[in-house]
């Protein structure tokens, strides 16, 4: 096995170039084949969930996430077996000072701050935060991402117009709490009352009564699935039909507008193994090349 060894590395040696390039293409495909397992084990396998992400639901309008639902679905689903909370979402879509600069947009919710509160228990804010946030109309808490990124400090006057809605829209808000995004999904996001976005509207507004999510609280993880099936078959007959997920799959669904990127990521693995493959055999078919003469002097001598 040693005199195999030696004659491996020799002939390894006699081409420090070429065995130096197959090495590095190797080495480069192989770690470009773990990014992508390891990608793929954490959009479609999933990652270690947290209590709270697992007995999270997101419920929406079946044909389209900018669909809206009925106001009035939020006490149905509050009646429904084995749900322990419930709150709606709406998205504002307003930008901050400067349209045209990219970092003035960030994702704006109008939310009902206490039941929010209650279905989001990883949202960590102080006493003194919390009670601004629930008593006061035009309070506003924001990720730390999004605060840092925008140099916003607690008591910051906050100004997001919506000129795409007609008649424009526009919310005087004010930061009164900070907290740090632990779940993806958050992002760089405000959440604000939704109370205070249905005073500005309109009285003729037809968005007026209207939300478009819902996120459910189940009480148990075994209520989750029965939840789910229950929230969907409820408004199942209605006109604004329902669409439940978990919150992974709810992600998901943001990604599946690229295309279907599971196939996608099979392929380039599928690829990148076949180049692995061609690298090695070519590298070895030219070392056999080379060697032929001494590959026969050896057979002629009984090695």
């Amino acid at each position: 096995m040693r005199n195999y060894l030696s004659l491996i590395l020799k002939n390894a040696a006699r081409s420090k170039r070429r065995s130096f390039l197959a090495a590095a293409s190797m080495a480069t495909s192989l770690c470009v084949l773990g990014l992508i397992f390891a990608l793929y084990q954490v959009l479609f396998i999933g990652g270690d969930e947290t209590p709270a992400t697992a007995l999270r639901l997101i419920v929406h309008h079946k044909v389209s996430l900018t669909q809206e639902l009925p106001a009035s679905y939020e006490e149905k689903i509050r009646k429904i077996p084995g749900v322990a909370a419930v709150t709606s979402l709406r998205w504002f879509g307003g930008t901050f000072r400067d349209r045209g600069a990219p970092k003035n947009h960030f994702a704006q919710f109008a939310i009902e701050p206490q039941a929010f509160l209650m279905v989001h228990p990883e949202i960590h804010l102080s006493a003194q935060e919390q009670q601004a946030f629930l008593t006061q109309k035009t309070a506003t808490i924001a990720t730390r991402d999004l605060a840092s990124k925008l140099h916003w400090q607690p008591g910051e006057r906050i100004t997001i117009v919506n000129s795409t809605s007609t008649p424009a829209l526009t919310l005087e808000l004010t930061l009164v709490g900070v907290f740090d995004a632990t779940n993806e999904g958050y992002g760089e996001t405000i959440y604000f009352n939704h109370d205070y976005l249905e005073d500005c509207m309109p009285a003729s507004d037809k968005r007026r009564g209207m939300t478009q999510q819902y996120h459910v609280e189940a009480s148990s993880k075994e209520d989750v699935f029965h939840v789910a099936s229950e929230i969907d078959s409820t408004f199942a007959e209605s006109p604004a039909a329902t669409l439940t997920e978990n919150e992974r799959a709810f992600m998901l669904s943001f990604i599946s507008f690229i295309g279907n990127l599971k196939v996608f990521m099979l392929a380039i693995c599928f690829a990148v193994t076949f180049t692995i493959i061609l690298v090695s055999a070519n590298a070895s078919s030219m070392s056999v090349r080379e060697r032929t003469r001494e590959v026969g002097i050896l057979k002629t001598l009984g090695g």
